[in-house]
């Protein structure tokens, strides 16, 4: 059975962006592309309906997976491709394609989530979601989220018949989705405002996003070099990658300066998540891509000791090198890799290196059924004190 890297197309631009992607993966492993066009199964009568012209539901479909088969090519002039049109349920479909095949391609629908409640670290967030959904091809989703009946009650503004607070809350969403497609004129945005606390509603919001997206603080009026409750407790508890905006204090995203995405590398080398969102962020932004590994020798085997400097410092360095080559030894050739093993705590040691960096990745263990704190002092440090936006991507331990 011929090998090949699948992937599924429709209409949408995140199926688009997967076939690139898919694309630059089969010319990496020397593999066929197959571009896998799904039709669902229409009754006749619709599928032979006319829209403009002569052309039909059924010609349309064909002739958009033509069109993007033969732009891959172009795109791409070293990769064989295959296009096929199949008719049935997606998931019947992909299940038949994924066999045989070097890796199956899917184009994430999944949104950008960002809160919003008028800030300026808000604000900031709002530029940095719509640049992210612009980057991945995806939906930008704005949320606030505020419980205004509970200090409001339930008498509502008289001329509209809504709770002033909400009346405000639908004015920010809207500035801010104005904001946003100012900034991207392109994507796709929705909008809620929901009477809920901000930390239950974004956790909740998270479970169907690609990523989330925060400033530091509120408008709670304190200073902004320490970390909100909300962003924190989201962090902490979201299942999808948080990524909370620092490193500035106007209300302005700088654009990336440092082409640069660091991410930490733990003692066993097992952030598999984190590695793979650093990876992606890093191929998004055509960035290099930092993996630090902090290693420290023990007390009673200091450095700076004239009977045991040298040997001991070098097994410790070795060791994290190790540990670094065997967590990267899947890293995609096209990225641009730079391997850093750096003594010193991990925490200092990150924090020095987000000075250098557009994005922080750190990983945080999930323990299921933990109702404590569920960050670790790596990444709390990072959300608190790091030069730069920081990603806290959940990993299940």
């Amino acid at each position: 059975m011929l090998r090949t890297i699948p992937v599924g197309l429709d209409r949408s631009r995140e199926s688009r962006a997967a076939a690139e992607w898919a694309a630059r993966e089969a010319t990496l492993r020397d593999l066929p592309l197959r571009i896998v066009h799904i039709r669902e199964p229409e009754p006749e009568p619709i599928a032979q309906t006319p829209l403009l012209g002569a052309e039909t539901h059924q010609h349309r479909t064909e002739r958009i997976s033509r069109e993007a088969a033969e732009g891959v090519s172009l795109r791409h002039p070293g990769v064989e491709v295959i296009s096929e049109h199949l008719s049935g349920s997606p998931h019947d479909v992909l299940a038949e394609a994924v066999k045989g095949a070097e890796l199956l391609v899917l184009g994430s629908r999944l949104p950008i989530v960002v809160g919003v409640d008028g800030s300026e670290p808000s604000l900031r967030a709002v530029d940095w979601a719509a640049d992210e959904a612009a980057l991945r091809g995806a939906q930008l989703r704005l949320v606030y989220a505020s419980l205004w009946e509970r200090y409001e009650g339930a008498a509502p503004a008289t001329d509209l018949g809504k709770p002033s607070e909400q009346i405000m809350a639908e004015d920010i969403v809207r500035a801010a989705a104005q904001r946003a497609r100012t900034r991207q004129a392109d994507i796709r945005i929705s909008t809620s405002v929901l009477p809920e606390e901000p930390e239950y509603a974004l956790v909740r919001e998270g479970r169907n996003a690609a990523a989330l997206v925060l400033g530091t603080r509120g408008r709670s009026g304190l200073v902004e070099m320490l970390l909100g409750s909300v962003s924190l407790a989201v962090a902490t508890h979201a299942d999808c990658p948080v990524i909370v905006l620092r490193g500035s204090h106007d209300n302005q995203v700088r654009t990336a300066t440092h082409g640069r995405v660091v991410v930490g590398i733990g003692e066993t080398g097992t952030e598999p998540a984190a590695l793979r969102f650093a990876v992606q962020e890093a191929r998004l932004r055509d960035a290099t891509l930092d993996a630090v590994r902090a290693w420290r020798c023990p007390a009673h085997e200091t450095t700076d000791h004239p009977l045991l400097a040298g040997e001991p410092a070098w097994l410790h360095e070795q060791h994290a090198a190790d540990v670094l080559e065997e967590a990267l030894k899947e890293v995609p050739a096209d990225v641009e890799l730079r391997r850093r093993t750096i003594e010193g705590p991990a925490r200092r040691v990150l924090l020095a290196a987000s000075h250098e960096a557009d994005l922080l990745v750190v990983g945080a263990r999930r323990n299921p059924g933990h109702l404590g704190l569920q960050l670790g002092r790596v990444a709390h440090a990072a959300l608190h004190h790091a030069a730069c936006a920081v990603a806290v991507v959940p990993e299940r331990g």
